[in-house]
């Protein structure tokens, strides 16, 4: 409790002027092995605010910085849930998740993360499509069932061949994404 008060009331103060953003990543980087959600959650929100902060010259180094300090994090929870997790750390590995869309944003590479996430822009896009269709044609539909994936399931694919197809889709389009990266 006295890390995420620490930490809480740093960030007031920096936002406040008080102490400045050198000091409150400094603080930031001596909490990189923590596994408090509600440390983390100070952490994330406060980079939501960042690019109120630093100016487009401060942007890269700030961008290595958070980067260095989420993947240790990122590491030790992983992608996909493990059994027998608790509920806050399947919070915790997803607010970690949405915070590399953070840096994103703050980076200016939204793009890029749209299309290194285009699957889930896919899922997403075709819930929109489907209830905007079925409200305007009067009940017809485009796919059999959304999300996306549960047209595929319908159409008689199994399970696991939609996971794997959308996997490999999504490390093809990392690999596209990452290029861009390269030819900026």
């Amino acid at each position: 409790m006295e890390r995420f008060s620490l930490l809480n009331d740093t960030w007031a103060s920096t936002l406040a002027g008080l102490t400045s953003l050198t000091d409150y990543l400094d603080l930031i980087d001596l909490l990189r092995e923590e596994n408090d959600v509600n440390v983390w959650t100070t952490v994330i929100g406060s980079g939501h605010h960042l690019e109120r902060i630093v100016d487009d010259q401060q942007c890269a180094s700030l961008e290595k910085r958070l980067g260095a300090l989420l993947q240790p994090a990122v590491d030790r929870f992983g992608w996909a849930p493990k059994k027998g997790e608790s509920e806050l750390e399947s919070q915790l590995r997803g607010d970690l998740i949405g915070a590399l869309g953070t840096i994103a944003v703050i980076t200016r590479q939204e793009i890029v993360l749209f299309i290194m996430g285009g699957v889930f822009v896919a899922e997403t896009a075709s819930v929109m499509l489907q209830v905007a269709y079925f409200r305007w044609s009067g009940g017809k539909r485009i796919f059999r069932m959304a999300p996306l994936h549960h047209h595929f399931e319908l159409s008689g694919w199994k399970e696991n061949q939609v996971v794997v197809r959308f996997w490999i889709i999504t490390i093809m389009l990392v690999l596209v994404g990452l290029s861009t990266l390269k030819v900026r």
